[in-house]
């Protein structure tokens, strides 16, 4: 992606900004919080709720923002876990 910008009078290259670009989620894509998605190793997953606790189900992330991932490969309306995953994380040895 190649991006251009014009400096506003008195604008400063070279100094960092912030930038939120917008695009169209993919088809079958959920947006669930953003610390629901943890990392295993390059792996993407979630937490999902089961009858005997808890599974863990690989994701991919879409699009992520300060508070919100976008993902595919998890069904809309499944519950997960948002707080607490890296503790199952460790607990499961992944």
């Amino acid at each position: 992606v190649v991006l251009r910008a014009e400096l506003p009078a008195g604008g400063v290259a070279g100094k960092t900004v912030w930038l939120t670009l917008y695009g169209v989620a993919p088809s079958g894509s959920v947006s669930l919080p953003r610390n629901a998605v943890i990392k295993a190793g390059k792996a993407d997953m979630v937490f999902v709720r089961e009858a005997g606790g808890f599974r863990a189900l690989s994701v991919k992330v879409a699009g992520i923002s300060a508070d919100q991932a976008v993902v595919t490969g998890l069904r809309p309306g499944v519950s997960v876990v948002i707080t607490g995953a890296s503790q199952l994380k460790s607990a499961a040895g992944i």
